[in-house]
């Protein structure tokens, strides 16, 4: 019967039992989190084994320990970074082409940026109810891993009547009013 834990899937097979190569097997932990380059571990490391090379003089449960010392930690600020770098709520824009004016056609839009996952979905509305026809961006991302999408409906704004922009990223939904500035 296999094993199954927090770290199935993560870790490379073997690893929970055999720990002999610790740094190959912290490498390949942090690198499928997408923490860590091959070259920043590598230079770590460097350092690290002249380190163990002064330690391995002394007893080797001090060696063990520091080890273990250094693993914990690693691990645990791999999940922290991995946690903390995935969510990031959207800023939201609603605004009109033109200066809005009462009676005059025109084009609502809504812009939302520097979000993360790119789980959203975002819905013009008028009075509370959808505007039929909207249409949207493609999706796209900047180098970082955010991403941004508009979208935009013609409209003809009346006196009394609200426009809103709905976005929910995840499971956060708000809405966002465009202001005609008459």
């Amino acid at each position: 019967m296999s094993e199954r834990n927090l770290f199935t899937g993560i870790l490379p097979s073997n690893s929970m039992r055999e720990m002999n190569d610790w740094p190959v097997w912290l490498w390949a932990v942090l690198q499928r989190l997408h923490i860590l380059t091959r070259s920043t571990f590598l230079l770590y490391f460097s350092f690290a084994s002249r380190r163990d090379k002064q330690l391995s003089e002394g007893p080797a449960t001090t060696k063990t320990e520091n080890m273990k010392a250094v693993l914990c930690l690693a691990v645990i600020a791999a999940f922290y970074c991995a946690v903390e770098a995935k969510y990031s709520p959207p800023k939201t824009q609603v605004y009109s082409r033109n200066p809005g004016e009462y009676g005059k056609e025109n084009v609502l839009i809504c812009h939302v940026s520097d979000f993360h996952p790119p789980d959203i979905t975002i819905t013009l509305l008028k009075n509370g109810d959808e505007i039929p026809d909207a249409k949207q961006t493609d999706l796209v991302f900047n180098q970082d891993w955010h991403f941004h999408l508009t979208k935009h409906v013609a409209f003809t704004p009346k006196e009394g009547e609200k426009y809103t922009c709905k976005v929910t990223h995840g499971q956060d939904t708000k809405t966002y009013g465009w202001e005609s500035n008459m």
